[in-house]
Order: C-alpha cells, then structure tokens, then sequence
C-alpha cells in the first residue's frame, strides 16, 4: 500500500489479507503466482447498489502478476476469479480529516473601554496524519449603520515539513489592541485556522470558534457600578451575525470577479455557519419559553401539547398560549417581549440560509441584516426587563402530602415502530449469512464482507460488529454468539413466532 505523496508516509507491505482500510487517494498494488486472474473493481453503494463497475488491468509481472487500484472516498471490493474459483479484497478508503483547532486563549469574549493593552493567544491544533501551517486571523469592522469598513489582519503564521509530521501543535502569538488604530465602536473577530497538506484546490481549512472584542463608545459608560462579566448569549449571537454579514457583503463585492464554482462553495460556507448560528438564537429562545435547552426538538401546531413556540415551515411562531393573557399577574410578559425579537431573528436567518444554499449572496444580505437589527432590539430588551429575583412560592407539605387522587389507570403501551426498510433487508441478509457458514465458510466470509462494506458508511457500529463476526469465522469454531451481537446492534428487532432465528438455535 503506497498512500499519497502529500502525507510523506512509508509504503508498507501487507502480506496475505481480506481487506484494508487505508487513506483516500492511496494505491493498493496485489501480487500473486500462477496464471492472471480476472478482475473486478467496484465501487459499493449503501443500499446493495454498485456505483461503479470496472475492470483493472491485470499486467504479468516477475513470473506472476500484479494489478493496482487507486482508493477512493466510497469502500471497493475487488474480485479476482481464476479456474472457477474467485477471492474477495475490500478496500475500505478513508477521507483525510480537516485539521480540529481549538482556541484555548482568549477564553471569551469581552468589551474593552479603550484600546489598549496586549492579549495573548494560544490554541491546539490536530491533525489525523500532519499539520502544514497555521495562524490567527483577524476581521475588523469600523463604522455603525449601513456604513462599515472591513479589513483582514494575519498573526502568529506558523509551517511545518512533512518530516517529521506534525500531527498536535500549540499556535501562540499575542495582539496588541493598540497596533490596530481602533476607534469606539470596533469590532475585532479573532480565529484560529489550520491547514494540512492536501493539494486539493477545494480543501477546506479548519478553524475554531469565533472570540469578538469590541471597543466601548462613550455613550455607552453607565454611572453603576457593575461586576465584570463575559457578554450574554445574545450578545455573542449579535456579534457572530455581524461577522458573517461582513464576510456575506465581502464575498457578493467578489463574486463578479470569482468563477461560479468558488462562488457556490464560499456561499455554502457561509450558510453552514449561519444554519449554525440560527439554531444558537433558536436554543435561547426554546430555553425561556419551554425550558428545554434544544431547537432541535420544535413543535408544530396540533401536536397535542405546547411549547411556547410552533414549527411552521421552517420557521418559529409565538402559538396562542404565549401571546394571550400577557397582562394577567404573575406573567412573563417581558420574556415574551425578549423572545419576540429573537423569533424574528430566526426567522432571517433561515431567509439569509436558503439564498446562500443557493449560491445567491446579494440576496441573503437583507435578511441578515433583519436579523441583526432585531438582536440589537432583543439586548435592549433583556437590559430592560429581566432583572430581579423570580417569587417565593410558599407550599404547606403537610396539607397538600396524599391529597392527589388515584383514579386506577393506567397508559397503554404504545406500539413498537417497525425496523426501518434499509435495517430490516440487512437483518434478513445477515440471517442468511447465519445460516450460510454451516455450510460454506468461504461463501458466507464474502458476503459477510460486502455487508460490511455496504454499513460502512451509515451504521459504523454495525460495521464493526460484522468486523468481529469475520474474525470469529476466520478462527473457527462457534460463532453463534458474535452472529447474535452483530443482530443485536442493528436495534428494535421484531421477532415473530415463525421466525428463522432463535436465541437458542445454532444460525
């Protein structure tokens, strides 16, 4: 196995295998005695399709012959067959990792009086096989309104050679506050990225979450007193949102000048981390109106329970029981005054999200700017009205202790959902196997492989139960229990009377 020239890694010899997991783009070369067998190349799909069928060349080599086949993203199998006979080698191709950067330093966020002083830096970086170069990045925005200027600031650049690989480094450097001429009002977007050696001109690099600094106006001095703190969530969303409207408005002034390709991938960029963003402002609002701390769990109208908040084609609504009754006592009528914002807020960024899916940056600059006109409303707000101490609720445990009443029943269970259909054919290909290795070991390792080969890339977990099966067939003797285990972590298997399979029956 010869892996790509990029990774500086040695060609090793791996001896007599039935498959191999090796990285994307390496070429794996076979070797064998006798007369040349045939060959077949394909690429598996995860649903027992076969993308791709070839046929390798086959080249006489040393009194035997060779045939080599080159990974890809997606697993192989490669099937040689020869005087009525066939041998299965699957070849598993593993992507290269974009390097994982983590800011260590500075911890958080913070608003400074004026701009002065010298922060340092630090962050991790990691890598699968090795880092290539490294630095801190820099977005400052000057000016307020419609009016902004951008500019770009690199710090602390580090490289490294293939020799010795790098795979963990840490990125230091320091910034002077005062070297950068900023005004009150600026804001400063500090990253870290990291990039491996990959030679794709597409390659994504790897970066860390985002710290913001921002100078204090003068306007904004309060004459109390108050304990320093890092800035609320919505602060930091306020924040997050205008960097990517920064870099929206960047690259729609570049678009002209950029090929349709690279505009469509930059765009998708930045929707990503707008999708992520959204779903940040989504939490906070889910998290003061249902108590839950998720987005991700929404809620549509007639659900038969409420929330505070209803899914309505991708976007959020105030239901009823949160816009009614707002003047009663005891309401929470500032929550709702917080989170109204906030709902608007979500919902520009989901409009600002579809246009850069679409590779349309000039059109998702509206709605981003929607967004964050409302979380600049949403901070007022919260300045505003959430203060003070929640009531004290007073309860007489002796008087309300046993006074529920039992009314004697009890919920039904609710039926069991059906395996899904893709789960369900590899739990009866899997039942075939079983009973295929009582009587042809060879036959039943092959299929056995390709299963594996096909879960791969959706259900690793089964995958690597498969991986345990193979190897109990290959050492011989029972192999009823790793069969059962591999079963067992495919989840919410039905078993019927008239099945195949028993617990107590040999597959």
């Amino acid at each position: 196995m010869q892996p790509p020239a990029y990774t500086g890694l040695p060609t090793l010899a791996l001896g007599d295998i039935n498959s191999v997991a090796v990285l994307s783009g390496s070429r794996v070369l076979l070797q064998g005695r006798g007369d040349a067998p045939t060959a077949n190349l394909q690429q598996v799909g995860t649903d027992s399709t076969q993308v791709a069928d070839t046929a390798p060349p086959v080249k006489s080599s040393q009194g035997g012959w060779e045939t080599s086949v080159q990974a890809t993203d997606a697993p192989l199998t490669l099937r040689l067959s020869r005087g009525g006979r066939t041998r299965l080698l699957v070849i598993e191709g593993r992507p290269d990792s974009v390097p994982t950067v983590t800011l260590d330093a500075p911890a958080r966020d913070s608003v400074f009086r004026e701009p002065v002083g010298v922060i340092p830096l630090q962050a991790t970086l990691r890598d699968d096989i090795g880092l290539a170069r490294a630095n801190f990045e820099l977005i400052v925005s000057s000016g307020e309104g419609e009016r902004f200027t951008v500019r770009t600031v690199t710090l602390g650049a580090m490289q490294w050679s293939k020799s010795p690989l790098m795979p963990r480094a840490t990125l230091r450097g320091s910034l002077n506050l005062a070297s950068l001429s900023l005004l009150p009002g600026d804001v400063v977007h500090l990253r870290a990225i990291a990039r491996d050696a990959h030679p794709g001109a597409q390659r994504e690099y790897g970066s860390s979450e985002t710290r913001a600094f921002r100078i204090a106006r003068p306007t904004e001095y309060d004459s109390v007193a108050v304990e320093p703190a890092p800035p609320p969530e919505v602060d930091k969303s306020l924040l997050s949102q205008r960097m990517l409207l920064l870099l929206t408005e960047k690259l729609d002034k570049a678009q002209r000048r950029l090929a349709r390709p690279e505009v469509l991938r930059e765009s998708l960029k930045l929707a990503r981390d707008q999708a992520r963003l959204r779903l940040a402002v989504g939490d906070v609002v889910f998290q003061r109106l249902s108590g839950e701390s998720s987005a991700e769990h929404a809620h549509s109208a007639g659900d038969g329970h409420d929330h505070g908040v209803d899914l309505q084609g991708g976007k959020l609504s105030m239901s009823t029981s949160s816009t009614t009754g707002m003047l009663e006592e005891g309401n929470d009528s500032p929550v709702i005054a917080i989170n109204q914002p906030l709902l608007e807020a979500y919902n520009a960024m989901w409009d600002a999200g579809r246009a850069l899916e679409q590779g349309d940056p000039h059109g998702a600059i509206p709605p981003m700017k929607r967004a964050l006109e409302a979380i600049e409303r949403s901070r007022v707000a919260s300045r505003l009205y959430l203060r003070g101490k929640p009531p004290q609720v007073i309860v007489d445990i002796a008087k309300v202790r046993l006074a529920g009443k039992d009314t004697g029943q009890v919920t039904r269970r609710s039926v069991r959902e059906p395996l899904p259909s893709r789960l369900a054919a590899r739990d009866a290909r899997l039942v075939r196997v079983a009973q295929l290795a009582t009587r042809d070991v060879n036959a039943a390792r092959d299929s056995l492989a390709l299963l594996r080969a096909e879960a791969l890339a959706d259900a690793p977990a089964f995958a690597s139960a498969l991986s345990r099966v193979l190897d109990a067939l290959t050492a011989g003797g029972d192999v009823t229990a790793a069969f059962v285990e591999a079963r067992r972590v495919l989840g919410n298997v039905v078993r019927t009377p008239g099945s195949v399979w028993s617990r107590g029956t040999v597959p």
